[in-house]
């Protein structure tokens, strides 16, 4: 009899230690994060901040296998930063939350009316993005819960600037060898650039230096601020190479500069001044022409 209770209280002892180390070893893995959220549920992906100043949103939306713009569907969205969020967002881990009280919610900046970054996800529900505590890490808030967390999220991948969301390349240029404004055209052959006019090659040098810095601007455009609005056009030129030319018209209002290409119609993007004076010099050929130093003729002496 002694023997059976020795055994079962063996037994009992070695469940007990079994279950002590499943507890110390697997605690984490056992709890399921609060967030199961695929990529395929992301049917919107709409941000929003609060400030004092003012409210600044941004929307996409999916359309068939890519993502655009809600407010200006014609222009090109950077599918793969779109790619990057998604994927950051459906990877989300939320096991052991901060708090549970809904009055800490201020505190953490996740709060309905008060909060650093709203997310709408369209079929997977809003999400409050609140505080960064550390790089890379922000307090988050499911839409429908009380609980806080402690993530890992880029918050700078959520911008709700429409310019960051876009192709960066959506108006420069690679390799121009040609220039066209009228009937003057700048062409590159080999590795020189030459002024034509009406047809005929102008024998006049060019301002190398200043060219080719208004080319790199051009090759290296950046979009910037997005505007829809009735600008005035002062300057215009053709770019590109031998098989296609694309358009760019330059306008300025006020003290901001402003540039539009063909085929991306309806849409002024923002430059810096130093930008505009770069490619305002391309409308206009001529001015790259370097006036002949006239040379002292030697042969004529004045004497006494």
């Amino acid at each position: 009899m002694k023997l059976i209770m020795w055994l079962g209280f063996g037994l009992l002892l070695q469940c007990g230690v079994a279950a002590l180390l499943w507890l110390n070893d697997g605690s984490d893995s056992a709890v399921t994060s609060a967030w199961q959220v695929q990529q395929s549920e992301i049917t919107r992906l709409a941000l929003r901040t609060q400030s004092e100043e003012a409210e600044q949103s941004v929307a996409l939306i999916k359309s068939g296998d890519n993502w655009a713009l809600e407010s200006h569907p014609a222009l090109a969205v950077d599918q793969s930063k779109v790619q990057r969020v998604l994927t950051q967002l459906s990877r989300l881990s939320m096991r052991f939350p901060e708090t549970t009280s809904q009055a800490s919610h201020t505190r953490f900046k996740v709060a309905q009316d008060d909060y650093a970054l709203k997310l709408d996800l369209g079929d997977a529900g809003q999400l409050y993005v609140g505080n960064t505590p550390a790089f890379k890490q922000v307090y988050v808030r499911p839409g429908e819960g009380n609980e806080v967390y402690r993530v890992e999220l880029n918050r700078y991948d959520l911008s709700t600037e429409i310019k960051s969301w876009l192709e960066s390349d959506l108006l420069s240029l690679d390799e121009v060898s040609r220039i066209r404004v009228g009937d003057s055209q700048l062409i590159k052959r080999d590795e020189s650039w030459a002024l034509h006019k009406a047809g005929e090659e102008l024998s006049d040098s060019l301002d190398t230096d200043s060219l080719k810095a208004a080319l790199r601007t051009l090759e290296t455009l950046r979009v910037g601020a997005v505007s829809q609005a009735s600008l005035e056009v002062v300057a215009r030129f053709e770019a590109g190479d031998d098989d296609m030319l694309s358009r760019y018209e330059l306008a300025r209002q006020d003290d901001q500069y402003w540039v539009r290409k063909a085929g991306i119609e309806g849409y002024w993007f923002k430059l810096s001044q130093s930008d505009f004076a770069a490619l305002q010099s391309l409308s206009d050929p001529e001015q790259l022409l370097v006036a002949d130093t006239p040379q002292q003729d030697t042969s004529e002496q004045t004497s006494d």
